[in-house]
C-alpha cells in the first residue's frame, strides 16, 4: 500500500558549502551533534518503516528572499537519521529517490526557517515484518564464521 507520511523540522540542515569548509574533526563533531538532535525528532513523529524504494521530497522554508542553489543542500545526513532511525532500509540510489526544493519567504508564511519532509512509499502491512526491518537497519550483520565444535 503506498502511503505518504510528512513530517516537519524546526530547522535547516546545513548547506553542502558549510560542511565542506568545516575542519574534518568540526564536520564530524557536527554530524554526531545533528544525529543526536534529529533522531528524537524523526522518533517523535512515529513514521512507519519503509519496504521498497522511497520518493522523498524536502522542502527547505527559508526566513528570507535570498536565492540559494538546491544542489547545495544534500540531504545526505537526514537520510543517514532516516536509516537509522529504521524508516528506511537503506540510503542508495536502489532504496531512495530525493529532491530538494527551496520556498524563499514570499512562497510561505511560516515566521521561522524549517525542513518539510515527504516520503512517498510502501509501508511495512505487520509487525513481524517491521521487526525484520529493523533488525536488518538497527543491529549488526552476525559473523558466518563461527565455531564449529
Amino acid at each position: 500500500m503506498k502511503r505518504i507520511q510528512t513530517f516537519a523540522l524546526p530547522f535547516i540542515y546545513p548547506s553542502l558549502n558549510t560542511i565542506l569548509a568545516l575542519h574534518w574533526v568540526k564536520r564530524r563533531r557536527l554530524k554526531r551533534t545533528y544525529q543526536e538532535v534529529m533522531l528524537p525528532l524523526i522518533k517523535g513523529h512515529r513514521l512507519k518503516p519503509v519496504t521498497g524504494k522511497a520518493n522523498i521530497s524536502i522542502f527547505l522554508h527559508f526566513k528570507d528572499n535570498r536565492r540559494r542553489d538546491e544542489d547545495n543542500y544534500t540531504p545526505k545526513w537526514l537520510l543517514d537519521v532516516l536509516v537509522g532511525a529504521g524508516i528506511l532500509i537503506d540510503d542508495d540510489s536502489k532504496h531512495v529517490s530525493s529532491s530538494v526544493r527551496i520556498i524563499r519567504k514570499k512562497f510561505h508564511n511560516f515566521k521561522s526557517e524549517r525542513t518539510v519532509v515527504n516520503i512517498y512509499a510502501r509501508y511495512l502491512p505487520g509487525k513481524k515484518q517491521l521487526t525484520t526491518i529493523r533488525q536488518r537497519t538497527l543491529l549488526p550483520m552476525p559473523s558466518r564464521c563461527g565455531n564449529n565444535g
